[in-house]
């Protein structure tokens, strides 16, 4: 701003309401704090799911072995994805779930 434009403005003395600022300034902070709010959720959402472990192709079904969920194995002609952490045979367990066959 320019000092003749401060000037001007000083000079006009036009009343402030302080009340009505205030309240625009509240109405101002509210929505930043919700957008930031949401900025943060969403962070956390995207954080979440790159840190998900992605399918892994492991062979045959090994009976002796622990898998992990998003495990994949061959068994029977099938191919199996583990749902949860599991050493239960696929095709025979609910932490299984099939997903391709042989032809």
């Amino acid at each position: 701003m320019s000092d003749a434009e401060h000037q001007r403005l000083h000079a006009s003395k036009t009343p402030v309401n302080f009340g009505a600022l205030t309240t625009a300034l509240d109405h101002v902070i509210a929505a930043i704090q919700a957008r930031d709010a949401t900025a943060s959720a969403l962070a956390a959402r995207v954080a979440a799911l790159e840190s998900r472990r992605t399918m892994s192709f492991e062979n045959a079904y090994d009976p002796g072995r622990q898998y992990r969920a998003g495990d994949c194995v061959q068994r029977a002609g099938g191919l199996f994805v583990a749902l949860a952490a599991t050493s239960e045979q696929p095709g025979s367990s609910a932490q299984w779930r099939r997903v391709g066959q042989a032809k």
